[in-house]
């Protein structure tokens, strides 16, 4: 009877490990008051190869909806995408939380890429008030590509300020300005573009105040390739 006592406990405490470990696998955390149902859904998507990215990280945590250095983080579910990138959510919130805080939802990116709005490998979407459906959220990303620029002077033309600008797809990046005579100082830069897609690449001359010259080239990026391309001013 004694054997069959022990045996009979160690079979419920097997049980109830197994059904935490389930319950930690899904990460979502039971709302304890002024519950209302959300749906959130979305996906990671490739744009470098119009694909979704699998098995990517997903989280939602509330933060403070004001100004604040490092707010801390109430993750109250994370999830992964599945094969197709995607990641969908169905759970009961507190919706009284909306009032001083955003409900984010955060995707980690993968290793060599990049994003408009990514910051420390994340990207992140906030939702300032309660709705019971947030679908088709889209999380655009890019694999990164070195791009390296190089100035060559050609023309006999005489400016006051030189500047270089790159632009892939939404993302701008201003290179270097310059106030001075011709030739550049600098003619050699080193910038991290998005891989197969245009990346486009201006370069502007203050000729005198208020008459600019505006000069445009682009470049196709590859991943793990030393792109380069050279502008002629």
């Amino acid at each position: 009877m004694k054997k069959f006592n022990i045996l009979k406990a160690a079979g419920l405490s097997l049980a109830a490990l197994i059904f935490l470990a389930s319950c930690s696998k899904e990460g979502i955390e039971k709302c304890r008051g002024n519950c209302a149902n959300i749906i959130i859904s979305g996906q990671a998507w490739d744009s470098s190869y119009r694909k979704g990215l699998a098995n990517l990280p997903v989280k939602l945590y509330w933060q403070d909806a004001g100004f604040c250095i490092l707010c801390p983080e109430d993750v109250i579910a994370n999830s992964k995408t599945d094969a197709n990138g995607r990641f969908y959510f169905n759970l009961s919130i507190d919706s009284s939380r909306f009032h001083g805080n955003r409900l984010h939802v955060a995707v980690t990116m993968p290793a060599g890429y990049i994003a408009n709005g990514g910051y420390n490998g994340l990207m992140d979407e906030s939702i300032a008030q309660y709705i019971s459906s947030v679908q088709n959220m889209r999380f655009h990303m890019y694999e990164s590509a070195k791009l390296n620029i190089k100035l060559q002077r050609t023309h006999t033309d005489n400016y006051i300020r030189f500047e270089l600008h790159y632009l892939f797809v939404f993302t701008t990046g201003g290179i270097y300005g310059y106030f001075g005579p011709p030739p550049s100082p600098y003619t050699d830069f080193n910038v991290i573009a998005a891989a197969n897609v245009y990346t486009k690449v201006s370069w502007q001359k203050w000729l005198s105040p208020g008459v600019i010259s505006t000069f445009v080239d682009s470049i196709k990026c590859v991943a793990n390739t030393n792109n380069s391309i050279t502008l002629n001013y």
